[in-house]
């Protein structure tokens, strides 16, 4: 029975964090709704964390009396986009949410808030965007959903500033610039990053918005998205490096992005042709501050795997400009990339040849294809792309 359980990428047996303590309450409420024996050593934060985002998520579907289809996509939608992968840690998620519903979980402070004790003061403010978000999915945030909220948020002892801040951005009123920024360095997802999920901030979604100059709805945000945004900003910003922009450069560009498009979504492939249009006429390219925002969420192997891309787009005339190569840095540092990989990709898409095999190993263990499992099949390919075309331009 705890199959389950011990091949989890949620549930592990060891906790790297060894400082993080969960109540005895927490463990037996977990335990009681999933329907299984769980143990303190097994609970990670991201669970407690996702234990309570399922729970807010109920309060607010079932506040107003009607849970509307809307309201359960989003739920689906942002649990496939905090945990990308399948199987074993979306049973045990789905067990949670069954077992929430037919215990009423969610109606209970004296119970969920056994859930959101161990949660930092981040991660409660983190929650209650979340919690807003599910509110405004139908448009507007009922009477009954804002009460909940408000009095939820008063139970976990979120700032009243940010609960109005909140209502204010999901409401579609005016927020004042301050109380905006103020917020979203809170919530920023590298503050997270040990939660080992995955999620764009507001800013990054407001971003797209301005970008293609519709409203983008954070459901519409996906990781593949993110990737082919970023890759179109950072190599447009390629192209203009050097002041010259090949026609050559710009036909790979269009052809590279169309090429990494899931077949078979034209949600995406809309938007990145809306994207396609609009960046070359924006400066967005020249502002790392702006395209940070949706950088962040990326992996590490992600972002990698996107500055192989940018680095072969440099180099379709046959060389890397100086300028193409400081450009090209100045993104890596941004994105924390060591300089061994940016100077082994330089090399090699340079046809200079890879002297610095151990690099270019680490570097093809990192853009392996199983990567990107998660991610549409063309991803897949892509990495391959990538790791086999370094090989034959350089043994």
């Amino acid at each position: 029975m705890n199959t389950v359980l011990v091949d989890s990428q949620i549930v592990k047996q060891k906790i790297a964090n060894s400082e993080y303590l969960v109540s005895p309450e927490a463990v037996e409420l977990l335990s009681r709704l999933t329907a299984r024996k769980l143990y303190a050593n097994q609970i990670t934060p991201e669970l407690m964390f996702l234990a309570s985002l399922i729970t807010m998520s109920l309060g607010v579907m079932f506040a107003d009396g009607t849970v509307t289809e809307s309201e359960a996509n989003l739920l689906e939608k942002t649990i496939e986009q905090l945990i990308p992968s399948k199987g074993d840690v979306t049973v045990l998620i789905q067990q949670f949410i069954n077992g929430n519903r037919e215990n009423t979980v969610y109606k209970n402070p004296s119970e969920w808030l056994k859930l959101t004790a161990s949660l930092s003061w981040e991660e409660r403010v983190l929650l209650m965007n979340f919690s807003y978000e599910m509110s405004a999915v139908d448009g507007k945030i009922a009477v009954s959903e804002k009460e909940y909220l408000r009095a939820a948020a008063n139970a976990l002892n979120v700032s009243p500033l940010h609960i109005n801040t909140l209502e204010a951005w999901y409401s579609h009123q005016t927020v004042e610039q301050a109380a905006w920024d103020n917020l979203q360095d809170i919530i920023k997802p590298q503050n997270f990053s040990h939660l080992n999920l995955r999620f764009i901030s507001l800013d990054g979604v407001d971003l797209l918005s301005r970008l293609t100059k519709r409203k983008i709805a954070k459901t519409d945000v996906s990781d593949t998205l993110i990737f082919l945004s970023v890759l179109l900003i950072v190599t447009w910003g390629v192209i203009e490096a050097d002041g010259i922009q090949q026609e050559a450069e710009k036909k790979l560009l269009a052809k590279t992005i169309k090429h990494l498009i899931p077949r078979k979504d034209n949600r995406i492939r809309e938007i990145m042709e809306i994207l396609l249009q609009n960046i070359p006429q924006s400066d967005v390219s020249q502002r790392p501050q702006e395209w940070l925002k949706l950088a962040t969420s990326l992996t590490e192997s992600e972002k990698l795997l996107m500055m192989s891309f940018c680095y072969e787009m440099s180099a379709v005339d046959g060389e890397i400009s100086p300028e193409e190569q400081k450009y090209l840095q100045i993104v890596a540092d941004i994105l924390g990339i060591e300089s061994k990989y940016t100077k082994v990709l330089e090399s090699g898409f340079s046809d200079n040849g890879i002297e610095d095999t151990k690099t270019f190993d680490e570097l093809q263990a990192m853009i392996h294809p199983d990567k990107f499992q998660d991610m549409d099949e063309v991803f897949v390919d892509a990495a391959k792309y990538i790791i086999d075309t370094l090989e034959v331009l350089n043994f």
